[in-house]
């Protein structure tokens, strides 16, 4: 009975009596806890503006070069404009050079068909030089032998109609009238 008195001056009922923790352990591990807590929050802190920062940095990287890309395009545009006004600037040169080449054309086939003519009236003309210096000269047959080349030719419609020059005093007969008198007195 030792004990049950024993217990019962202690004072307890048939209970063991608790045994207390310190104080002490808890606060040192809340502590620890604590200290965890903020520097993760610190470390995230860190990381989102350094995020943000690189962010930041990209986000002006990319302005900077879209900046640049679309004064890239602006001066592209320009350029084109610029070329497009010159293409129809020389198109339109090229059409007036193209007239202008179709009009020499047209006067270098009007100036060889003068050509043509005048070397053909210049052979018809000689052939009447010599016409007339072998009738002046009284050798008529070969005065009819050079004529009747002069018809085989076929130039002697290219002698000329009118007078080349005309006096006061006497009126000068054109080449074909000349010729005409002196078909008329051989044949």
């Amino acid at each position: 009975m030792n004990d049950e008195e024993d217990r019962q001056t202690s004072g307890h009922t048939g209970r063991k009596p608790k045994k207390r923790r310190p104080a002490d352990n808890r606060t040192p591990v809340l502590f620890y806890l604590v200290i965890l807590f903020a520097a993760a929050f610190l470390l995230l802190l860190l990381s989102y503006f350094m995020q943000q920062r690189n962010n930041a940095e990209t986000i002006s990287g990319l302005t900077d070069t879209s900046i640049s890309a679309v004064q890239s395009l602006d001066n592209l545009i320009s350029s084109r404009d610029a070329l497009i006004e010159q293409v129809d600037e020389l198109e339109d040169q090229l059409q007036v050079l193209e007239q202008e080449v179709l009009s020499l054309k047209d006067s270098l086939d009007t100036a060889q068909a003068d050509a043509v003519t005048l070397e053909k009236q210049v052979s018809a003309m000689d052939y009447l030089r010599r016409i007339q210096s072998f009738y002046n000269a009284g050798t008529y047959k070969s005065a009819r032998i050079v004529i009747e080349a002069f018809q085989a030719s076929g130039l002697e419609e290219f002698l000329p109609t009118t007078a080349i020059y005309q006096t006061e005093a006497n009126t000068v007969r054109s080449p074909a009238e000349e010729y005409q008198k002196i078909l008329e007195a051989l044949y």
